[in-house]
Parts: C-alpha cells; structure tokens; sequence
C-alpha cells in the first residue's frame, strides 16, 4: 500500500474544500455546471420562480386546491439542495383556495346560519332588515346557495329585524 505525502493530502483536501462550498451554499459547481436546488417552498411563486431562474433552472407551475394562502408554493420537485444540471426544469406546486359550496340558508336563525357558514370556513356578514318574518330569521343570502365560493369568503346574511315601524 503507497502512503500519500502530507503534499498530496493537503492538495487533496483543498480540492474537496473548493467544490463543496458552492453545493452546500446552493450556488452553482465551478466544476461540473450542476446547481444545488434552492429551498423555495412557502415563498410566493413569483419570489420562488425569482429564485430558480437566478440559479440557472427552469420553472413549471401547476396548481393545488389546498388550504394555504393562495399563490403560496406548497411542494417541489426535485426537493431543496437536491444537485440538478443548469438549465433543470423545477416543478412546482402552487395553492388555489379551496372551493366550498354556499349552503341554504334562509329559514334558518341567524346564530344557526352563522354557525354553519364559520363551519365551512365561510365568513357570516349579517345585515338587519324589515320583515314579516319572525325576528331573527334569515330571510335572503348572498351568494346564492350552491354557489360556489372560495374559503374565506363573506356570505351575506339578511336577518330579520321583524316589521318595520
């Protein structure tokens, strides 16, 4: 078995040192073109698109119905500090609202429609109005029901103050 010299081990060891830095900071190999992928999961996907194109890769954008923020990235592939090849294509996973559809609501009482909207992830705006119905009874909505609507969104009540004056 030869021994390497301590000339070769240091020679070695600074050749290791020169190429890994560029792979674990997510820059690219000055060696062999490849880019170390970067973390872009949670930043919106004109940030995260940003980012990918700065390090040489290409970006595909498909959408996801989940409950995250809309516009939010919410998956990669290939995942962060993966090693791809300048010029890769990045896939990512971007989130749309989840739709949900808006539930009847007329004839019931504005705490019971309320509940059922907070239920769904919908936001009840109440207004009062005049009405031969009995006090506290919803009497028209807006949206529709079976609209469908994104979650969050505000669903207007009509409630019942009874007969005007």
């Amino acid at each position: 078995m030869v021994r390497a010299g301590p000339a070769i081990r240091l020679s070695l060891l600074l050749l290791v040192l020169a190429i890994t830095p560029a792979h674990a900071a997510g820059g690219a190999s000055s060696v062999s073109g490849d880019v170390a992928v970067p973390r872009v999961v949670g930043l919106r996907w004109q940030a995260a698109e940003r980012r990918l194109r700065a390090v040489g890769l290409r970006v595909s954008i498909s959408t996801v119905h989940v409950d995250r923020p809309k516009g939010t990235v919410v998956a990669q592939r290939p995942r962060a500090r993966s090693i791809v090849r300048r010029g890769a294509l990045v896939r990512l996973s971007v989130a749309v609202p989840v739709a949900v559809t808006v539930p009847d609501l007329v004839g019931l009482s504005s705490d019971e429609a309320a509940a059922r909207l907070r239920a769904l992830g919908l936001t009840p705006q109440v207004v009062s109005v005049h009405s031969l119905e009995v006090a506290g009874t919803v009497v028209a909505q807006e949206p529709a029901a079976g609209v469908r609507v994104a979650r969050g969104a505000g669903v207007t009540i009509s409630v019942s103050g009874g007969p005007g004056p």
